[in-house]
């Protein structure tokens, strides 16, 4: 083991002027590079390298009075005042300047603020450190940090995935996986530690759910909503374009009162919500024209109540008004990257591009099924890289700053390059490895234009508004909000996840490609008895749809246990661009070009049913359900990892090409029709399975019929 990660932990460090040594990971003299801790400013610390004004800010925090701390990629705590907060005049203290506060914040994973001048530093491992900031010209920003600013108050609050929170020392924590909320009460508020510091002498409070959406209703990209605070207290909890308030009173429990409850909706397709308190909210949209245009405009609105009594409130009549501009936010500048190629064959180099605003990171390499990790940890110099104005279409175009070699006896799959930053900030970079020559039976194609159609890191995909008309171009080549392989953001990473690690442990060989192999080459794919898709292929090129038509008649085998496959066109540039829609804006969808999904997969996507979840029925006895013990009007899949196992999104028949009703195997029972499995033969020895579902994989943990209906497919090739 110890030479089989030895032969693994070789990197090439790549500076931005060119290749260094081939032994480990060397760090790099980075000119852009910052080295701070959080007090410095203080004391007069060097300057450090400006953020990037397409992605200035990872977090804005409100404090009241107009009050907004905003945390740069370049670890800076900046200080902001809004003149106008209460009536949406465009007018800000210190002529709009925002002034530096201090430097090297990014060693915090969250920042909380009070009205009353705190700052909480929270890293991920739970370490609290506070701060107050004196304010003494509320016109400049002028002031100074408080005696014992920079004291760490508590080692460790909690495991915590979320931590929000500030106003009169209140911190809340959502647990990662049961998504309780927690409740903390800093009171000392003078710097000291110790029990007798915080409220019932430190011991969190149980204090409910957080209002967290479960993946089985998630929508979109994201997986879930995480709550956020104001000056007040309140907390809120956004659910696309709903906003909900809620009240948390300490001892006397949550408050029941009219203050509680929905506010009007307009809250879909933002960046940020910035509730300052007393009706006011902040938001920053997504950009809505094409580039180079910013998703920047801070926009200003507030709620009013009809009477003092009333439960309902609603907008002034003078909302949504831009009072300023220059807030790009994304939260993941502080520290991400991208690979410069999404595949790369066994026994060559993969070039990383990583900007951070950390002095130094380290970079580990993991293995994602069989789970496992290939390299220890190695530091790297860090730096902020710029992007370019056109970079959703052309890419970042950031210099490579790390190079991983890949062994050549690195088995096929998919892998991560782990990028690890002070105060617990985390990127994973995902990748595969493809065979350098075709070795086991099966191939399986990760589904990465699906991934890059949805991918909105820094407010663009596919699907985030924009101009009515006209295609959208979106390059490979940038960051992914598929950047936690431990707690995936959306369940297309997990999925796919699960279904490689069910794989391994059934000792099942694949080899691992991604879309763009197929659209590539695609030479390879006749190598193989079966090629199995992801679980949310949904956008193919009409070069995969050829190559895979062209398989199948010549006998190839088709395994497909996800949803909403191969529905609509994209189209690709041979390098790494992407574009989406018709020239109209319309959907480029393959049954609207004579070509309906149906033809490969023998079922199509059926919107009717998106977003319910159901188990499946038996329709009829068939050769893959032995050894279940199922039999005809049996139900199986009632539970998952992803809700039932025919959920979320599902295919069945109806369109041109579609299977036979001999081939149905079993159907979902949602609302207005399920998916439908089916097993339809083809010409040569080949034939195509279908799930039709995209939780369907999620139920191999939990239900032993769908394990062995799997499992009864792939003995089929093995």
């Amino acid at each position: 083991m110890g030479e089989f990660l030895k032969r693994r932990e070789v990197f090439h460090a790549v500076a931005f002027a060119g290749v260094l040594g081939a032994a480990g990971l060397a760090a790099v003299a980075n000119p852009r590079a910052t080295q701070a801790v959080p007090g410095q400013a203080r004391r007069g610390p060097e300057p450090v390298a400006a953020p990037d004004p397409e992605q200035r800010y990872v977090q804005l925090v409100p404090a009241g009075d107009g009050i907004i701390y905003g945390l740069q990629a370049n670890g800076e705590l900046v200080w902001l005042r809004h003149l106008g907060w209460q009536d949406g005049n465009p007018s800000w203290a210190n002529g709009g300047t925002p002034r530096v506060l201090d430097a090297g914040w990014l060693s915090f994973r969250w920042v909380l603020a009070s009205r009353d001048g705190q700052l909480f530093g929270v890293t991920q491992d739970g370490q609290v450190t506070w701060f107050r900031y004196l304010l003494s010209n509320p016109e400049t920003g002028e002031g100074k940090w408080a005696s014992g600013s920079g004291a760490v108050i508590r080692s460790r609050l909690g495991n915590y995935a979320h931590v929000c929170g500030g106003p009169d020392g209140v911190i809340y924590g959502v647990q990662p996986s049961s998504r309780r909320l927690f409740w903390h009460c800093y009171q000392a508020a003078d710097g000291s530690s110790g029990a007798s510091a915080w409220s019932g002498n430190g011991v969190p409070v149980a204090i409910g759910m957080a209002w967290t959406r479960p993946i089985t209703q998630s929508i979109g990209a994201h997986l879930v909503t995480l709550p956020f605070t104001d000056p007040n207290g309140f907390l809120y909890d956004r659910d696309g374009d709903k906003l909900t308030r809620h009240h948390y009173a300490g001892a006397d429990g949550w408050d029941e009162s009219f203050e509680s409850g929905p506010l009007p909706p307009g809250w879909a397709d933002l960046r940020m919500a910035i509730p300052m308190g007393d009706g006011v909210f902040y938001t920053i949209d997504n950009a809505r024209r094409s580039e180079p245009v910013r998703a920047e405009e801070l926009v200003w609105r507030r709620t009013i109540k009809a009477a003092d009594n009333a439960t309902e409130v609603s907008w002034t009549s003078d909302r949504d008004r831009v009072v300023a501009k220059g807030f790009t936010i994304e939260p993941h500048a502080a520290l991400q990257g991208y690979p410069l190629t999404l595949s790369a064959p066994q026994g060559s180099n993969l070039g990383l591009a990583v900007s951070t605003g950390h002095s130094k990171y380290k970079v580990s390499v993991l293995r994602l099924a069989p789970r496992g990790v290939l390299s220890s940890a190695t530091r790297v110099e860090g730096g902020l890289q710029m992007l370019p104005a056109d970079y959703r279409s052309a890419g970042c175009g950031w210099n490579t700053t790390v190079e991983v070699q890949i062994g050549q006896d690195w088995e096929s799959g998919i892998y991560a390059a782990r990028l690890e930053a002070d105060g617990g900030r985390c990127f994973d970079i995902p990748f595969v490895v493809r065979p350098s020559e075709p070795a086991a039976p099966v191939a399986y194609l990760w589904p990465t234009f699906t991934y890059n159609a949805y991918n909105d890191w820094g407010g663009h995909s596919r699907y985030t508004p924009g101009p009515d008309t006209g295609r959208r171009k979106l390059s490979l080549r940038r960051p992914s909000i598929f950047n936690n392989v431990d707690a995936a953001p959306d369940p297309k990473l997990m999925g796919d996840l699960t279904l490689l690690q069910w794989l391994a442990r059934e000792r099942i060989p694949v080899d691992c490609y991604q879309d763009g192999d197929l659209d590539g080459d695609g030479s390879w794919l006749s190598h193989y008895r079966a090629l199995v898709l992801g679980i949310h292929p949904e956008y193919w090129t009409d070069r995969m749809y050829d190559r895979l038509t062209q398989y199948l008649a010549d006998g190839g085998r088709l395994i497909y246990l996800g949803g909403n496959g191969i529905y609509e066109r994209v189209q690709t540039d041979g390098k790494a661009g992407q574009t989406f829609r018709t020239a109209d804006g319309g959907r480029d969808l393959f049954r609207d070009l004579g070509r309906p999904e149906t033809q490969l997969l023998g079922v199509a996507y059926h919107g009717l049913s998106w977003g319910t979840f159901a188990p499946y029925r038996v329709a009829q006895d068939h050769p893959l359900l032995a050894g279940t013990r199922l039999r005809t009007g049996d139900h199986f899949g009632e539970s998952g990892e992803m809700g039932a196992a025919s959920g979320w999104e599902v295919d069945r028949r109806g369109l041109p090409g579609s299977a036979g009703e001999e081939h149905v195997i079993a159907e979902g029972q949602n609302p207005r029709s399920g998916a439908e499995m089916v097993f339809r033969p083809g010409p040569n020895g080949g034939w195509v399975f279908s799930a039709g579902s995209l939780t369907f994989v999620g139920s191999l943990a939990k239900d032993a019929a769908v394990r062995k209906i799997v499992r009864n497919v792939f003995d089929l090739v093995i």
